[in-house]
């Protein structure tokens, strides 16, 4: 079965996407930004009006026998969680 599915772009200067990295610079020191080759449901809340962001702890082998995540990432993402909710609430 092959499936194709339109892709998905914010821009930097959204929202979301600025609060979302101002949290990540705020925990981890830097950003990175950058495109996935692969296809998320936040394209679906994106065409339903609801624009996203895509995160999550680094790792490798995605989907794959060998994945697998670094466990100080975790840590990272809840923490960028909760920055970002504080940033989003504080308005």
């Amino acid at each position: 079965m092959i499936a194709s599915r339109p892709p998905y772009e914010i821009s930097p200067e959204a929202p979301i996407a600025a609060a979302a990295a101002g949290a990540i610079r705020d925990v981890t020191g830097s950003i990175e930004l950058s495109g996935m080759a692969a296809w998320t449901d936040t394209a679906l809340l994106a065409a339903a009006g609801i624009p996203g962001v895509v995160f999550g702890p680094r790792g490798r082998g995605l989907h794959g026998a060998g994945e697998y995540v670094e466990l100080e990432s975790v840590h990272d993402c809840a923490e960028v969680l909760c920055c970002l909710i504080g940033r989003l609430c504080a308005g």
